[in-house]
């Protein structure tokens, strides 16, 4: 294998960026805004094209909910009851936490998988076994 030259170890070379995932034409203005805010906020190897249904979902769902405050905004009572946007904001936020998840958005699908746990100490059946305790006074 031929040695690299000064020159190519010097010169910088373009880095290739990968595509994002693009909006679908059928999302509303708001939907595909927050669209494009989820997908250019997270790392650009972080969604799959498998994860565009879920991805489209989670921006719709946002969009909902934001009509659903405005609604809510307006007065909790409507018609001497209770707003229905008030069960239709609570189903919304169900949905968004469940691909949330999925999405790996939330900030515990985001944590290492690997909790660290307190070593559990050594017996002292262990501890002669591997020759730690002495029967020699130093």
């Amino acid at each position: 294998m031929p040695r690299k030259s000064v020159a190519s170890i010097i010169t910088p070379s373009p880095k290739l960026q990968s595509v994002r995932l693009q909006p679908p034409a059928y999302l509303t203005k708001q939907e595909r805004a927050e669209f494009v805010a989820l997908v250019m906020h997270n790392k650009a190897e972080a969604f799959r094209p498998s994860d565009l249904p879920l991805l489209v979902a989670y921006s719709q769902i946002i969009a909902q909910l934001q009509e659903a405050s405005k609604q809510i905004h307006k007065g909790v009572v409507h018609e001497g009851k209770i707003s229905p946007w008030i069960s239709v904001q609570e189903r919304l936020i169900k949905s968004m936490v469940a691909l949330s998840m999925r999405l790996r958005l939330s900030p515990q699908s985001r944590a290492p998988n690997n909790p660290s746990r307190p070593v559990k100490p050594m017996s002292a059946y262990e501890e002669l076994a591997n020759g730690y305790l002495d029967d020699k006074p130093n």
